[in-house]
């Protein structure tokens, strides 16, 4: 056998494969990776609570288009309108002891010295009287633009308890598109801005949209999944691409030349390296 190798090694073309090998491994490649990818609306216009309640009903459907003003949801009013009643109640309480007080301190002078006390207790109610008018007028959330409103299932939110601030809905120009990429940290290159992207989205997975690369985070998060990405945006090269908001896909991102050594054997030399250590 140890004939044979040297027989082996002793013919030319035998170097000659060894040396042409070596020589297609330092052949320059372009380094990419692929990562999924999903259509979201660029600059929406975020609903959120704008008071703490109950929301009684959702007005409109998923993916429809409102006009400026339109109402979107409305709060459940019991509460509110209670506390408008006993605010109200309160006020005219405080408004008949300042009368009192008042007509009483022609005859007393310890009674006149109530009244600053009085009409103090008197402005606290009308500010609650306001702060409780203030919020029974947001019962009714209206649409801050026009545009297509963009959320969950409507069933979700009725009858659902929300904080102020709470995300609810978004509404977006369905013409204002850009793309969120998901890149898992183990598929992770050197992002540049400008960087060309392909994407094939799963409602058309023979055709290629051209995009470029506009934002990259510095800090990978944790995605509902449990899998640890970087989030990465992008534009589409043409804007008057026919595309959905909501539609996903596979973004093919392209990086630096490497050579094809490393192409081929990125991801092993990886593992060799988290594994053993140098």
């Amino acid at each position: 056998r140890a004939g044979r190798w040297k027989m082996l090694f002793q013919k030319k073309w035998v170097w000659t494969g060894v040396a042409a090998l070596l020589l297609a491994m330092c052949l320059p490649v372009r380094l990419s990776t692929l990562a999924p990818v999903e259509v979201i609306a660029r600059d929406p216009a975020v609903v959120t609570a704008p008071v703490e309640g109950v929301i009684a009903e959702v007005v409109v459907k998923p993916n429809t288009l409102v006009r400026e003003g339109d109402v979107l949801f409305r709060y459940d009013d019991k509460n509110f309108r209670n506390q408008f009643d006993v605010a109200e109640k309160n006020l005219a309480v405080a408004l008949t002891e300042y009368r009192k007080t008042s007509q009483g301190a022609f005859l007393d002078d310890e009674t006149g010295g109530n009244l600053p006390v009085q009409a103090t207790e008197v402005r606290l109610k009308e500010v609650e009287r306001d702060y409780a008018w203030e919020r029974l007028a947001q019962i009714d959330v209206t649409a801050p633009r026009d545009g297509l409103v963009i959320f969950g299932d409507p069933t979700d939110w009725v009858g659902r308890p929300v904080v102020v601030g709470e995300r609810i809905m978004e509404v977006a120009d369905p013409s204002q598109v850009e793309l969120k990429i998901d890149l898992p940290v183990e598929d992770a290159m050197i992002l540049q801005e400008g960087a060309e992207v392909d994407i094939f989205l799963d409602a058309n997975p023979l055709k290629a949209i051209g995009a470029r690369l506009v934002h990259a985070s510095y800090h990978a998060e944790v995605l509902p999944t449990q899998v640890l990405a970087y989030r990465v945006k992008a534009a589409l090269s043409e804007p008057g691409t026919p595309i959905r908001i909501g539609w996903q896909g596979t973004a093919k991102i392209y990086g630096q030349d490497v050579p094809l050594f490393f192409y081929l054997f990125r991801r092993p030399l990886t593992v060799v390296r988290q594994t053993v250590g140098f």
